[in-house]
Protein backbone atom coordinates (compact mmCIF):
# COMPACT_ATOMS: atom_id res chain seq x y z
CA UNK A 1 0.00 0.00 0.00
CA UNK A 2 1.30 3.36 -0.94
CA UNK A 3 -0.21 6.37 0.79
CA UNK A 4 2.21 9.16 0.09
CA UNK A 5 4.25 9.81 -2.95
CA UNK A 6 7.79 10.20 -1.63
CA UNK A 7 9.02 11.91 -4.81
CA UNK A 8 6.54 14.77 -4.71
CA UNK A 9 6.82 16.75 -1.50
CA UNK A 10 4.30 19.43 -2.41
CA UNK A 11 1.51 17.01 -3.37
CA UNK A 12 0.40 14.45 -0.78
CA UNK A 13 -2.24 11.87 -1.45
CA UNK A 14 -4.49 10.89 1.44
CA UNK A 15 -4.42 7.29 2.58
CA UNK A 16 -7.57 5.36 1.78
CA UNK A 17 -7.07 2.37 4.01
CA UNK A 18 -5.99 3.58 7.41
CA UNK A 19 -5.77 1.12 10.23
CA UNK A 20 -5.46 2.55 13.71
CA UNK A 21 -3.85 0.30 16.24
CA UNK A 22 -4.21 1.28 19.87
CA UNK A 23 -1.68 -0.35 22.08
CA UNK A 24 -2.65 -0.68 25.70
CA UNK A 25 0.16 0.35 27.94
CA UNK A 26 0.49 -1.59 31.13
CA UNK A 27 2.28 0.15 33.95
CA UNK A 28 5.78 -0.98 34.66
CA UNK A 29 6.13 -3.27 37.62
CA UNK A 30 7.86 -1.62 40.51
CA UNK A 31 10.63 -3.37 42.26
CA UNK A 32 9.83 -4.89 45.61
CA UNK A 33 13.13 -3.44 46.82
CA UNK A 34 11.89 0.12 47.21
CA UNK A 35 14.18 2.58 48.84
CA UNK A 36 12.78 4.43 51.78
CA UNK A 37 12.61 8.15 51.17
CA UNK A 38 15.27 10.02 53.07
CA UNK A 39 14.05 12.02 56.04
CA UNK A 40 14.19 15.69 55.32
CA UNK A 41 16.36 17.87 57.48
CA UNK A 42 14.66 18.58 60.78
CA UNK A 43 12.39 15.54 60.98
CA UNK A 44 12.61 13.50 64.16
CA UNK A 45 14.47 10.20 63.88
CA UNK A 46 12.57 7.29 65.48
CA UNK A 47 15.19 7.06 68.25
CA UNK A 48 14.74 10.77 69.01
CA UNK A 49 10.96 10.34 69.05
CA UNK A 50 11.37 7.46 71.49
CA UNK A 51 13.60 9.59 73.74
CA UNK A 52 11.06 12.45 73.77
CA UNK A 53 8.19 10.05 74.52
CA UNK A 54 10.26 8.45 77.28
CA UNK A 55 11.03 11.85 78.78
CA UNK A 56 7.32 12.74 78.83
CA UNK A 57 6.27 9.25 80.01
CA UNK A 58 3.54 9.33 77.35
CA UNK A 59 1.94 12.48 78.74
CA UNK A 60 1.40 15.84 77.08
CA UNK A 61 4.19 18.25 78.00
CA UNK A 62 2.11 21.41 77.63
CA UNK A 63 -0.49 22.53 80.12
CA UNK A 64 -3.01 24.39 77.97
CA UNK A 65 -6.71 24.87 78.76
CA UNK A 66 -7.60 22.20 76.16
CA UNK A 67 -5.15 19.47 77.25
CA UNK A 68 -6.26 15.82 77.10
CA UNK A 69 -3.20 14.59 79.08
CA UNK A 70 -2.08 11.80 76.69
CA UNK A 71 0.66 12.83 74.23
CA UNK A 72 0.36 11.81 70.59
CA UNK A 73 2.32 14.37 68.53
CA UNK A 74 5.96 15.45 68.55
CA UNK A 75 6.11 19.25 68.15
CA UNK A 76 9.12 21.32 67.03
CA UNK A 77 9.79 24.15 69.48
CA UNK A 78 11.82 25.98 66.83
CA UNK A 79 9.97 25.41 63.57
CA UNK A 80 11.67 23.45 60.82
CA UNK A 81 11.17 26.38 58.45
CA UNK A 82 13.25 28.47 60.85
CA UNK A 83 16.07 25.96 61.09
CA UNK A 84 14.70 23.77 63.91
CA UNK A 85 16.45 20.44 64.00
CA UNK A 86 15.03 17.02 64.86
CA UNK A 87 16.79 16.75 68.23
CA UNK A 88 15.44 15.88 71.68
CA UNK A 89 15.88 19.42 73.03
CA UNK A 90 13.77 20.83 70.17
CA UNK A 91 10.82 18.47 70.65
CA UNK A 92 7.74 18.41 72.85
CA UNK A 93 5.34 15.50 73.23
CA UNK A 94 1.85 16.98 72.94
CA UNK A 95 -1.77 15.92 72.62
CA UNK A 96 -3.53 17.01 69.43
CA UNK A 97 -5.63 19.77 71.08
CA UNK A 98 -2.53 21.29 72.73
CA UNK A 99 -0.59 21.17 69.45
CA UNK A 100 -3.41 23.02 67.70
CA UNK A 101 -3.70 25.50 70.62
CA UNK A 102 0.03 26.25 70.54
CA UNK A 103 -0.05 27.13 66.83
CA UNK A 104 -3.26 29.17 67.19
CA UNK A 105 -1.89 31.18 70.16
CA UNK A 106 1.72 32.03 69.26
CA UNK A 107 2.23 34.88 71.76
CA UNK A 108 1.29 32.63 74.70
CA UNK A 109 3.35 29.79 73.18
CA UNK A 110 6.48 31.96 72.93
CA UNK A 111 5.97 33.18 76.51
CA UNK A 112 5.66 29.61 77.83
CA UNK A 113 8.56 28.21 75.78
CA UNK A 114 6.36 25.96 73.66
CA UNK A 115 7.65 27.80 70.58
CA UNK A 116 10.88 29.71 69.98
CA UNK A 117 11.76 32.50 67.60
CA UNK A 118 14.61 32.05 65.19
CA UNK A 119 17.83 33.78 66.16
CA UNK A 120 18.62 34.38 62.48
CA UNK A 121 18.26 37.96 61.34
CA UNK A 122 15.79 38.40 58.51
Amino acid sequence: MRCLQPRVASRLEPCRDIVVVVLSRTPLKRSSMRRKPARSKGEFHPAVRAAIESRSRGRCEADTPVCTISGSVIHHILRRSQGGMGVVTNGLHLCDPCHRYIHENPSESYANGWMARSSRAH
